[in-house]
């Protein structure tokens, strides 16, 4: 029980904190809507993102067994972020695999509820999940530019990171309400 208690309880201070750092990039922007403040928004909010996909799976693999969940070997791999190989000699190495946020959303949501003993399925057919898409898009190229133009951000593409920062809240929270909360 003590795991669970300290999994729920990072849980809900690393979203406190994240959703704090989201939330002072706004009223930052609001104050001075600037390039540098469009690239931290961007930055912040997407980050926040695998923060806290990271966060579910991390949970999943704490409760799913206090639970008697049982998960396959693909999927604690996953879970884990881990990749096998062999390296020259023949000796099996793990090495970190990092899961795209888009496809990693899907499976960090449905895990945490399967670790809950339930179901939840993100709803990633809508605008929401569209401007989701489009903020890690952002992020992605804002991280590496290789132009200057690259490393704007227009009013149109801020309010697609915000209408998608909307809808990732909306999704986790839902996801909280089917799993922890039912």
């Amino acid at each position: 029980m003590e795991a669970y208690k300290e999994a729920s309880r990072e849980h809900i201070e690393l979203s406190n904190a994240l959703h704090a750092d989201v939330s002072f990039c706004v009223e930052r922007l609001k104050q001075e809507n600037t390039p540098f403040w469009r690239r931290v928004y961007a930055r912040t909010l997407v980050a926040s993102f695998e923060g806290l996909l990271f966060n579910l799976r991390q949970v999943a693999l704490t409760i799913g067994p206090l639970r008697g969940v049982e998960f396959s070997r693909d999927e604690l791999a996953l879970l884990r972020e881990e990749r096998h190989s062999l390296d020259s000699r023949g000796r099996p190495r793990t090495r970190t695999q990092f899961l795209r946020l888009d496809a990693g959303l899907r499976f960090s949501m449905s895990m945490f509820a399967r670790a809950h003993t339930k179901e939840f399925e993100a709803d990633c057919e809508g605008q929401g999940w569209e401007d989701y898409k489009k903020a890690i898009e952002i992020r992605n190229r804002i991280s590496h530019p290789k132009f200057v133009a690259e490393i704007e951000i227009s009013s149109e593409e801020m309010n697609a990171m915000f209408r998608g920062g909307g809808w990732f809240l909306e999704q986790n929270s839902l996801l909280l309400s089917a799993s922890v909360l039912d």
